[in-house]
């Protein structure tokens, strides 16, 4: 992190000189250190125009020092495959989850999508044929992490997903991820990841983006998907505010 700290006021004047601005801001530490953010930022511009000066627009961009991280990064872990399973979808929803998972998953070197049609009311009544699906996965791909369903999700779908993931998969890290619902089923998470909030904007636009059916629901919304990641965030002390949490119930260190 980079301490920040205010140029006088007067001090700005005298550059600016009468003209017109822009102003740009960083959204981590200049925001965390309140020199730079939203806050800071709309402060300035109504001090600029009691002194007659035309603000033209403003930006809180991401921090630079992160591309050199995402640089690092696709260098370190540019031989990602993926095995991306949607167990129950069928006509537009089998659409979204398939154009969704193909953006999400862009930069893989391999991206195996596999959509099944098991109807998501009646999974308990098909878990044998589901099951066989697992065995099957497990013959074919060797993950490093596994996602899966909280094991105590009460949507019956997720639960047993979640309860075949631990079945299938005996020596793997699976982290469980969390859904928001009626049911109020969410737990107390352990595994927390920080999420920066140009992150934060580019999850939401893609789930508003790709799935339409979900759009009536009155949990869909960007105001409960921003809501979540920020409780997390609090949770584990996220220095960007953000975070997305999952439940790890088995680590191993070797």
């Amino acid at each position: 992190m980079i301490i920040t700290k205010q140029k006088e006021f007067n001090d700005l004047l005298d550059s600016i000189k009468g003209n017109s601005v822009f102003i740009i801001g960083c959204n981590e530490c200049a925001t965390l250190c309140h020199t730079g953010g939203e806050e800071e930022i709309l402060s300035m511009i109504d001090a600029l125009k009691e002194k007659s000066i035309k603000t033209t627009g403003w930006v809180i961009l991401e921090p630079a020092c992160h591309l050199l991280n995402d640089k690092r990064l696709l260098k370190e872990h540019k031989n990602i495959d993926v095995c991306w399973v949607v167990f129950g979808a069928s006509g537009q929803r089998a659409a979204e989850a398939t154009e969704s998972a193909r953006l999400f998953l862009e930069n893989a070197k391999e991206a195996n999508i596999v959509i099944k049609d098991f109807n998501d009311a009646f999974f308990p009544s098909a878990g044998e044929e589901i099951k066989r699906n697992f065995e099957e996965l497990k013959e074919t791909f060797f993950p490093d992490l596994i996602f899966t369903h909280f094991r105590h999700d009460l949507h019956q779908d997720h639960r047993l997903i979640s309860d075949l993931t631990w079945n299938t998969f005996r020596d793997h890290l699976i982290l469980e991820y969390e859904v928001i619902k009626y049911d109020g089923d969410l737990g107390s998470p352990n595994f927390f990841v920080h999420l920066d909030d140009s992150l934060v904007k580019k999850k939401i636009e893609y789930l508003h983006h790709f799935f339409e059916t979900q759009k009536k629901k009155n949990w869909f919304s960007e105001e409960n998907f921003r809501s979540i990641l920020r409780i997390r965030g609090i949770e584990c002390n996220s220095p960007t505010s953000y975070a997305e949490a999952f439940y790890c119930r088995k680590i191993v260190f070797k």
